[in-house]
This record gives C-alpha cells, structure tokens and sequence, in this order.
C-alpha cells in the first residue's frame, strides 16, 4: 500500500462529509493533507512511516541553519530552515529513489526542499548524500544542481536498471 491509498482515504471521507454537510473547516483541512502527501504519493507506507519518524522534530520554525532570505523590505533576515530536517528530507529522497514507487514529479516536489538554501547550508546537504566532493569554488545554483542531480541519478539508474 502507498501514500496514495492514504491520499485517496482523505479525498474519499472528504466527499462524505461534502454529502453529509460536514464543516468546511474539516474539508478544506483534508484537501490541505491530501496536497502536502502528493510528493510522497507513491512511497509504501512503511518507508513513509520511516521517513516521518526520521524527521519528527523537524520544526520549520526554529533557526538552526545558515542560510538568509530577502526581507519586503530589501535587506536580509535569518529564515526558518532546519537544516537537519532538510538533509533528512532529501537523503529519504535519495534513498528511495531506486524503489519501484519513486516516479520523477516525487523526486522533483521533494527536491523544491533545497531551493531556499544557501552555499553552507548545500553543502550539508550534499554530504548527506555522498555528493559533496568538489565543491569549493561552486556557486549556490551549481551546488544545489550537484544535490538535485545526485537524487536523480540513483532514479534514472533505477529506471535504466528496469529495461
């Protein structure tokens, strides 16, 4: 069974509730876990389960990284990344992305993780999943495709393995 199981559990009681008069408060809550489990859709449910337990104290609030972002106003601010949580995120990626339920837009929506990250907070990153080497002199966008692509390749090897 799959996380998409889990999804269609959601879609199907959300519709009961739209039959039955159910709050809108509870089904718009549904629709919201039915989105955040689209990139997770074909994970089985115990390597989601695996996932989950790995990053339960991922908290997108604390400050525990390097990296900044732009204010409205112009000038920068400390975000709110975990770094831990985000190296966590995308080593799970890595590490399933050779299983039969990985699909290319799962692959993709988990990597969308890395895009606010900066060249030290990538770097951590990119150790989590063996693909640091050779990245003094990179740029931000370079190491982050460095990552991106090492996730990529243990799927595409995963799907040439296949024919």
């Amino acid at each position: 069974m799959t996380v998409d199981a889990l999804r269609q559990y959601f879609r199907n009681l959300s519709g009961i509730l739209q039959n039955g008069k159910g709050g809108a408060e509870v089904i718009n809550d549904l629709a919201a876990i039915d989105r955040g489990l689209l990139p997770f859709a074909e994970y089985p449910l115990k390597s989601f389960a695996e996932f989950l337990e790995k990053v339960k104290d991922y908290d997108p609030k604390a400050v525990t990284g390097n990296s900044t972002a732009r204010s409205r106003s112009g000038g920068t601010s400390k975000t709110t990344v975990d770094i831990e949580g985000v190296s966590a995120t995308v080593k799970h990626l890595y590490d399933t992305a050779a299983s039969a339920n990985a699909t290319r837009e799962s692959i993709e929506n988990g990597l969308k993780v890395l895009d606010p990250l900066t060249g030290a907070d990538l770097k951590l990153v990119a150790k989590a999943v063996k693909a640091d080497k050779g990245l003094s002199g990179k740029k931000v966008p370079e190491i982050r495709e460095i990552i991106k692509d090492a996730v990529r390749n243990m799927w595409g090897n995963a799907q040439r393995a296949k024919q």
